[in-house]
C-alpha cells in the first residue's frame, strides 16, 4: 500500500477518524478460504504450538479446521468441525463462540488438559467443546482496538469456501 496513504490513515486513527466524521459503513466483506488461510498463517508465531491451521468454510455457519501441531511431530493433523453458536457482542465484549461438533466434539473433554497446555494466542480460548474468539483482544494486539468504538454491529457467517464479515460502523 502507498506509504503516504498509510501515514494519513494512521494520523486519522490517532484523531478518531475526524476527517471521516458523519460517515457510515454498512458492508459485507467475503474472504475466500485461500486468503483467510494466508492471513492465519501470517499470524502463527514461529516456534509456536501450531505448525499450521487450515480453514475450509461451509454453508450454514460451519467451518472445517485442520490443525497441525508443531510438537510432537509424529501426530497426524487434527480436523475439527466448528459451528458458529454465538456472535461477538462488542458492547459487552462478549466473544464469538464456536462449538466443536461431531465425534471430536465429544472427545474435547478428554483432550481439554492437553489443549490447555498449547498456549493459544491471546484472544483465543478453548473450554471443553467451545472455541471463544475475543475480537476486541485480537484487534488490540494489532493496535486496532480503537476501531471498535465506531463499529455498531459485527457478524461472522460462512458460505461455501468463504467467510463473510458484516460490519455496520459510524464515525460521529
Amino acid at each position: 500500500m502507498d506509504p503516504t496513504l498509510l501515514q494519513i490513515l494512521s494520523q486519522q486513527q490517532a484523531v478518531r477518524f475526524a476527517g471521516f466524521s458523519g460517515s457510515e459503513i454498512n458492508s459485507t466483506i467475503r474472504i475466500a478460504d485461500p486468503l483467510l488461510n494466508q492471513l492465519i498463517a501470517a499470524q502463527l508465531p514461529p516456534g509456536g504450538p501450531l505448525r499450521s491451521v487450515t480453514v475450509r468454510s461451509h454453508a450454514g455457519n460451519r467451518l472445517g479446521v485442520t490443525l497441525t501441531l508443531a510438537r510432537p511431530a509424529f501426530l497426524p493433523p487434527i480436523t475439527l468441525t466448528l459451528a458458529i453458536e454465538r456472535q461477538a457482542t462488542l458492547a459487552n465484549e462478549g466473544p464469538l463462540v464456536c462449538r466443536v461438533t461431531g465425534a471430536v466434539g465429544g472427545l474435547m473433554h478428554l483432550a481439554a488438559p492437553f489443549i490447555a497446555k498449547l498456549n493459544l494466542p491471546p484472544g483465543i480460548r478453548l473450554d471443553a467443546e467451545h472455541v471463544h474468539v475475543d475480537v476486541r483482544e485480537l484487534l488490540r494486539q494489532r493496535g486496532l482496538e480503537d476501531l471498535l468504538e465506531h463499529v455498531k454491529h459485527l457478524t461472522v457467517t460462512t458460505e461455501d469456501r468463504r467467510t463473510a464479515v458484516t460490519i455496520v460502523a459510524h464515525v460521529a
